[in-house]
């Protein structure tokens, strides 16, 4: 069995996309984002 754990680092505008599209693809996503909105 494949541990399918993905971390996303500094991952911006495209993190939550990525995180998304990987969830729906099996994977489980950590987003470690610097700022607490990543609008700015």
């Amino acid at each position: 069995m494949h541990n399918n754990k993905i971390t996303l680092i500094g991952a911006g505008l495209s993190g939550p996309l990525m995180a998304t599209y990987l969830t729906h693809h099996g994977y489980n996503v950590d987003i470690y984002e610097k700022r607490s909105d990543m609008r700015i």
